[in-house]
């Protein structure tokens, strides 16, 4: 279930009315001031598999103009109602839902970048200590899992500017964990440890497109990511930290190796992602949207086939 506030100027309020009480009979209003004007506040309760709908059906309302729709979702565990069956709560989330999860995933706060920082100095540590449990450490605060994600979400929708951004905030976190991991390197000797995450096998293709497609699935049933977060973590963090580790120690062989392996793992999961939020019927929104879709879907078939060279390559060397 869900229960949505939708907010629209007073004179809107009996043709809004009208949508909402066609999805559900628990529809109730207030008066509210908004930007020094008067405006009508609806709530009301319903399936999370309408939201999508009723988002069309009010953004499809001409006489409502841009800035003057708000919608804000919230989540409700159950409804409870006499004479009916009890409605439990669903961790399935609508597209509109998902579509606002990538916006807010595509960029990284100072704070998530301070944890990049320190997740490729302790992967790092772990990999010159000949430690996993420290390099497992490592992955459990990595937040490397939402702009690709976010990056997923876009291409199955249609959005240029969030691909653009999510993609970037991407590759500049890898490059931060890289950086990060050169500094013990300078320091220590790598350890054993470290040919575990120079070898590139077919094995890590197919790792990625399980990692890709498993974090997909989580973000969106909407339950917590950290678990998907580790999935992902295990896919780049350690690759990227031994790139690090092997660039300081002059090893450009190794390190060309290990960076090989964190970009066919971030394109597989980017790949695995799009396909799986396809399959989950998420799609674009607007006629602008669709063609700008089309155009970008074109580049899945482009890094499957860059997916499979490099998986053949990994077999014959």
């Amino acid at each position: 279930m869900r229960q949505l506030q939708v907010t629209v100027p007073e004179k809107e309020t009996e043709r809004v009315a009208e949508v909402l009480e066609g999805y559900s009979n628990d529809v109730s209003s207030k008066q509210v001031e908004k930007k020094d004007r008067e405006f009508k506040e609806f709530s009301l309760t319903t399936e999370e598999d309408k939201v999508d709908s009723i988002t069309e059906d009010l953004k499809s309302i001409s006489s409502l103009k841009s800035g003057d729709l708000y919608i804000r979702i919230l989540e409700q565990e159950s409804l409870i109602e006499k004479g009916r069956e009890t409605k439990g709560g669903s961790t399935d989330l609508s597209q509109q839902e998902i579509y606002s999860q990538a916006q807010e995933f595509s960029g990284f706060s100072r704070a998530e970048w301070g944890l990049t920082v320190i997740s490729g100095l302790v992967a790092a540590l772990g990999v010159t200590m000949d430690n996993t449990i420290v390099v497992i450490g490592a992955m459990m605060f990595a937040p490397l899992l939402s702009p690709l994600v976010a990056a997923s979400i876009s291409l199955t929708v249609g959005d240029v500017s969030l691909m653009k951004k999510s993609i970037r905030t991407s590759l500049l976190s890898a490059g931060v964990v890289l950086l990060a991991s050169t500094v013990p390197g300078l320091f220590f000797e790598p350890s054993g440890l470290l040919g575990l995450f120079t070898e590139f096998t077919v094995l890590n293709v197919f790792l990625a497109f399980l990692v890709g497609a498993a974090a997909s699935l989580t973000s969106a049933t909407g339950r917590q990511d950290q678990v998907a977060g580790v999935a992902v973590a295990i896919a780049l963090v350690p690759p990227l930290a031994a790139a690090g580790l092997s660039v300081a120690n002059t090893a450009f062989s190794a390190a060309l190796s290990a960076a090989a392996i964190a970009f066919a793992n971030m394109l597989g999961i980017l790949v695995a992602g799009t396909l799986t939020f396809k399959t989950l019927g998420l799609k674009p929104e607007t006629y602008y949207k669709q063609v700008k879709a089309k155009k970008m879907n074109s580049l899945i078939p482009v890094a499957g086939a860059v997916l499979v060279l490099i998986a053949v390559l990994a077999w014959l060397i």
